[in-house]
């Protein structure tokens, strides 16, 4: 899958926001009582007179397991982890304050900053029949 989508860009003009993403993802397994999927993703983000941008790339892996009898099972837990590799810069020099230029604030900001991306979930499902499931579940993104 791509995509790509400009958000503000009659208000902001060569300013706007830009995101792009591209994705893909594999089943394993497909009709047995463990399901494994994984895949793979990335994401480009420029914004405003800052160049604000956020470059990532993420691998993510994902395993149901059915909870008794395979055939007429109706529970299912299910656990998905993601680690990914990120980048963010901020040309701060862009950046407008209120005392004119070389009025800029001292901060400790760093320009340019790498850094690993780390999310977990774990869901728990139950099915009594084709017309109702009920769900239970957790996430932990940007663990470290």
């Amino acid at each position: 899958m791509r995509g790509k989508r400009n958000q503000w860009a009659s208000l902001l003009k060569n300013n706007a926001y830009h995101t792009s993403v591209v994705s893909a993802d594999y089943k394993f397994a497909k009709g047995s009582v463990r399901k494994i999927s994984i895949g793979a993703f990335g994401v480009l983000d420029n914004a405003g007179s800052a160049n604000y941008s956020k470059k990532s790339i993420n691998l993510s892996t994902s395993v149901i397991q059915n909870l008794g009898n395979p055939d007429h099972s109706r529970h299912s837990i299910a656990l998905g982890v993601n680690v990914g590799l990120a980048n963010r810069k901020i040309d701060l020099d862009n950046l407008q304050w209120p005392g004119g230029p070389g009025s800029m604030p001292t901060t400790d900001m760093n320009e340019k900053v790498n850094f690993a991306d780390i999310s977990a979930g774990l869901l728990w499902q139950y099915k009594s029949n084709t017309h109702f499931s009920f769900q239970l579940g957790n996430a932990l993104l940007h663990v470290n």
